[in-house]
């Protein structure tokens, strides 16, 4: 009995199980998407968002075979039965393309996975601004509505079917991105903003297909936005709609790489999940590596080597004549390396982020070119691929990549262009995961600052090329400045005393008043006004309505157009980017890849640096601020740290191999040789007096004032060697320890004059001592320790030695130009100020000649003169005491010597009388 009762138990949980199982299995197999055949009927269905539903039994409603637009009756005089048409049009073209010719799944079926799979509806689109209540206003977006199904709602202004519009081509394409496997990027925290990359692709695809029709000298929507910001790792906050040329290489694949190719998009799109990150899926979806993707991607970007290069190229030329882009800041213009000859480096602010890449122009001038690649991060995962790239009458051509410690070579002839592209390409597990604050807080600057982004600097020697200048075409209407000769165009006025370089241009209608200097390779054009005692340097641009005044500095790549106003003691520098309304102030500064538009401002001491994005207005006034949205943050702003006065610092914290970074920014120095040792008050770089040193970036002599303050210990020896050394050629400002005479001296020297500030002795050998070094307001003054040593007017300027050098002469820590210059010893810190900061007297002392031409500060301080005075009353009651003494003792001789003389008279007389 039981083991019938058994059986028959065991029987019913089988059926039991059976059943449940069989209505699963068909269930799962039933709702397997429905294919789209010749018999399939779309149906139109309302929009059901929440709380709003927006149907044709509503409003107003327009079929074509596979999309329904809907709008209501306000505002609606635009919206003919043509204008339907045309839009409907524009829409089913796209459908034909992305659905059809590219084998993108349909967005006709719900986007969840439990969603119906075998019914396929129309896609909805809302005409925003026609009085549908909760599409009031807005201009274009893709979306998912509550139900899962996805619709586009674009404001009736965005609609344009002639000329067509570039609107819906980019929100069908997020409908499109949503409805592959079941919108599976949905669930990253890194995929959100490649999904307006992605957007953007897909409208490129229609811009260059035969559906469009319009607009044929460019087709393409090719960004500067994108275009400025190649060296960050894409998508960041300033470039992602932007950011999609990578899926264009991908897709278009020129070099034959294996797994890419026309289905390859699409494969990307269906792999997802919620560890997805873009650089990671390419990689596993294709046998091809990652880093070799990445390296030809960049070097076909240095021509634009696209099916679309005439129309890229048409695009970029009309972005730089129209002043909305410039040359320098797609192509990089790698800095030649003091004393090593054929080396260059790329600018401290352009090393490339992981995936980042550089593109810089070849001057050929060799029969072949060379290039050596080393770089400069030697940390195990490190990586780059370079690669040359040459042009000639019969096409593009790209040498095999090539990495750290590699050389390339590749023949010149029938050559008219050539470039080096280096892109940034670390292990993969190298790779620090960050996306957009706005997709992502765990992205914020606060979370992952700049500092904590990678970069990978490097350097190349290069033969048979060098790195091509920047050049701006003028007018031939125009004549040399009497005050430097450089050129200054018939429309421009420059007063007389102004300095204009003679590689320098002031062009258009720009003004320049005063005692502004225009030096270097820079240019003032547009209706730029610059007056004071600005300097413009490097190759610095001031153009549109810009206006830069007083002391303010504009140097290296920098660009200020628009109508930007810098003042003051305001820098702009390095590659920074001012434009708009935006306003520099005080002693701010723009500096690395900062992006500094709208109507915001910087003031204080605030320095916006790295990749920092602002078009929020915001008012930011002390602190280093980087990121994408970070000037909107104010918890952030307020908690940026700054130092009364400074504006660059190296405190050696940490062993960074080939390279030291700076405390608060990103301006790295160079260290060749030099040794760190964790010592002092966090580390050291100690330095052996031979060839061992380190090169600071020129910003260091940015600015009017100068004051250095700095650890110093010195191993002592006949040669003191230069603990710092700036300049070349005559112009120069050195620090030495044990210098002329054995002293520690500031040597100073504008080509011409030579000034010493000079202490009365060496160095202490082997100990650890405080060097503040001042230049203010026209005095210099020598503090060691806690004396001031030596003070003096100056009779060499800092803006003297600045005028006759630039940013490829030396700037170096342990050494000077000479090969007898090395220091040896340790440096433990390393500060520049731009005020007097250590509040140093200022109080002159007098200065005796000690040559023809040449100053040097008497050895000794004023807060020492009433102990001098002393010394002196001390010394003179000694000598007349002395003088008393001595008296005496001539009187006690004397008297001695004549009473001796009488006895001997006395006794001579005796003897006659006998």
């Amino acid at each position: 009995m039981k083991n019938i009762t058994y059986r028959i138990v065991t029987f019913l949980l089988c059926v039991i199980i059976l059943a449940g199982v069989f209505p699963l299995v068909a269930t799962a197999a039933d709702n397997e998407p429905a294919p789209i055949t010749e018999d399939t009927v779309f149906h139109a269905r309302p929009v059901r968002d929440n709380a709003y539903v927006v149907s044709a039994e509503k409003y107003n409603a327009y079929e074509s075979e596979h999309f329904q637009i809907l709008w209501g009756n306000k505002n609606n005089s635009v919206i003919t039965q043509k204008w339907l048409e045309g839009n409907a049009e524009i829409l089913e073209s796209c459908w034909r393309l992305f659905i059809e010719e590219m084998g993108m799944s349909p967005p006709s079926l719900c986007t969840r996975k439990s969603g119906d799979q075998q019914t396929h509806y129309k896609v909805n689109l809302i005409v925003m601004g026609t009085g549908i209540a909760g599409y009031e206003s807005g201009w274009a977006f893709g979306g998912i509505d509550s139900e899962g199904y996805a619709y586009m709602m674009c404001d009736v202004n965005a609609l344009t079917p002639s000329p067509q519009t570039w609107v819906t081509p980019h929100e069908f394409g997020h409908c499109v991105h949503f409805a592959q496997n079941y919108n599976c990027w949905g669930s990253s925290p890194y995929l959100g903003p490649w999904y307006e990359a992605i957007a953007n692709w897909f409208r490129e695809q229609y811009l260059y297909s035969d559906y469009y029709t319009s607009n044929q000298f460019y087709r393409t929507d090719l960004s500067p936005l994108y275009l400025r910001s190649i060296s960050l790792t894409a998508a960041n906050g300033r470039a992602y709609y932007e950011a999609w040329p990578i899926f264009q290489y991908l897709m278009e694949n020129p070099d034959n790489l294996e797994g890419y190719g026309k289905g390859f998009v699409v494969k990307l799109l269906q792999t997802g999940g919620a560890s997805g990150y873009i650089y990671k899926m390419i990689e596993d979806l294709a046998e091809a590596e990652l880093s070799e993707t990445l390296g030809y991607f960049a070097a076909h970007m240095a021509t634009l080597d696209f099916k679309n290069h005439k129309n890229y190229l048409a695009k970029m030329k009309s972005l730089v004549a129209s002043g909305e882009f410039f040359w320098q800041q797609f192509y990089t213009m790698l800095e030649p390396v003091t004393g090593r000859e054929n080396v260059y480096t790329v600018p401290t602010e352009r090393a490339p982020q992981q995936a980042g890449y550089v593109i810089t122009p070849l001057t050929i001038t060799g029969d072949e070119i060379a290039v050596t690649l080393n770089g400069l991060i030697k940390e195990d995962g490190a990586a780059w691929r370079a690669c040359i790239v040459t042009v000639t009458d019969d096409g593009t051509y790209y040498s095999k990549l090539f990495g750290d410690g590699e050389t390339m070579t590749v023949s010149t002839e029938g050559v008219k262009e050539a470039y080096l592209t280096v892109a940034a390409t670390p292990d993969l597990g190298k790779y620090v995961k960050y996306t957009i604050p706005t997709w992502n807080n765990a992205s914020s600057e606060e979370s992952i600052p700049f500092s904590k982004k990678p970069r990978y600097p490097y350097e190349v020697t290069i033969t048979g090329a060098e790195p091509s200048p920047r050049t701006i075409t003028r007018s031939n209407r125009g004549d040399p400045h009497p005050n430097g000769g450089g050129f200054v165009a018939s429309t421009a006025k420059v007063d007389e005393k102004a300095y204009v370089g003679p590689n320098a241009m002031v062009l258009g209608n720009a003004m320049v008043r005063g005692n502004v200097r225009i030096e270097g390779n820079a240019v003032v054009m547009g209706n730029a006004v610059v007056k004071g005692n600005a300097t413009i340097s490097g190759y610095a641009i001031v153009t549109g309505n810009a206006r830069v005044a007083d002391n303010a500095y504009i140097g290296d790549y920098a660009i200020v157009s628009g109508n930007a106003k810098i003042s003051d003691n305001a820098k702009v520098i390095e590659s920074a980017y001012v434009y708009g309304n935006y306003g520099i102030s005080e002693n701010a500064t723009a500096k690395g890849l900062a992006l500094c538009l709208g109507s915001g401002s910087l003031s204080g001491q605030a320095v916006a640096d790295g990749d920092f994005y602002d078009d929020s207005g915001a008012k930011i006034n002390k602190g280093t601020v980087c990121g994408y949205l970070s000037a909107t943050n104010n918890a952030y702003i307020r908690k940026r740290k700054q130092e009364k006065g400074l504006y660059l610092g190296y405190t050696f914290d940490v062993d960074g191999g080939l390279i030291a970074n700076e405390i608060y920014s990103s301006t790295c120095a160079r260290v060749f040789g030099a040794k760190w040792i964790s010592d002092g008050m966090n580390g050291v770089y100690s330095f052996d007096g031979s060839f061992q040193y380190i090169s600071l970036d020129a910003s260091v002599l940015y600015t009017d004032n100068l004051q250095i303050k700095m650890s110093v210990l010195w191993d002592g020896g006949d040669v003191g060697g230069n603990v710092f050394y700036f300049g070349g050629n005559g112009a120069y400002m050195y620090f030495t320890p044990s210098g002329e005479g054995g002293v520690a001296e500031l040597v100073l020297s504008d080509g011409e004059k030579m000034q010493r500030i000079a202490s009365d002795k060496a160095l202490v050998e082997g100990e650890w001592i405080e060097v503040i070094i001042t230049l203010c307001d026209g005095v210099g003054a020598l503090t060691i320790g806690d004396k001031r040593v030596a003070c003096s007017e100056l009779s060499v300027s800092l803006a003297d030695i600045k005028s006759k050098i630039d940013a490829t002469d030396a700037y170096y820590l342990g050494r000077g130009e000479a090969d007898d210059s090395y220091f040896a010893g340790s440096l433990d810190y390393i500060k520049f100020y731009f005020d007097n900061a250590a509040t140093v007297d200022l109080t002159p002392l007098a200065a005796v000649d000690t040559g023809e031409g040449v100053d040097t500060d008497t050895a000794d301080t004023s807060d020492e003169n009433s102990e001098n005075k002393d010394n002196s009353t001390l010394i003179i009651v000694l000598l007349a005491m002395s003088i008393v003494v001595l008296a005496l003792v001539a009187i006690a001789l004397y008297m001695f010597v004549l009473k001796e003389k009488r006895k001997d008279n006395s006794e001579n007389s005796s003897e006659d009388k006998q």
